[in-house]
């Protein structure tokens, strides 16, 4: 990531390793930050403002990150209580063999939780992991989550 400023915009430029597109982030906008996408090979706009852009401080989300194992089973499981500043990245086990579900509240189940399998994960921009909660339709399941 390398950071820029243009006149009185700052913009930040992210490549994406796997398709080469350029992300241009202005981070001192008066409405909140925006984000323009272009295309690596042809220069061309491809998305613009279509996307929430959250910006924050490399070296602390380096610093001030959390990480955690939970098992999941036939009734909901509330995560427990920690305080974010961005996100929480859910993992259900390569090992699972059963289907994990995501919610927020105890009242998740199997027919209203968003589905997770083996190897699958979520990223969710929460303040909080105890707003999270998750059951499976077999016992002894497991979730790895790491979130700052």
């Amino acid at each position: 990531m390398a950071d820029l400023t243009l006149g009185q915009s700052d913009i930040s430029v992210v490549v994406s390793d796997t398709t080469g597109n350029i992300a241009l982030i202005n981070t001192s906008g008066d409405s909140g930050n925006s984000l323009t996408v272009f295309e690596s090979s042809r220069g061309q706009k491809i998305a613009s403002n279509s996307i929430p852009v959250v910006v924050c401080d490399e070296q602390s989300v380096r610093n001030n990150f959390l990480t955690g194992q939970v098992i999941i089973g036939l009734t909901a499981v509330q995560l427990p209580s920690n305080a974010l500043k961005n996100s929480i990245n859910i993992k259900s086990s390569d090992s699972n063999t059963g289907i994990l579900y995501v919610g927020s509240s105890n009242a998740v189940t199997t027919a209203t939780g968003y589905e997770l399998s083996a190897g699958e994960s979520i990223t969710l921009p929460i303040n909080n992991s105890n707003l999270i909660y998750l059951i499976s339709d077999s016992t002894n399941q497991i979730i790895s989550y790491i979130a700052s």
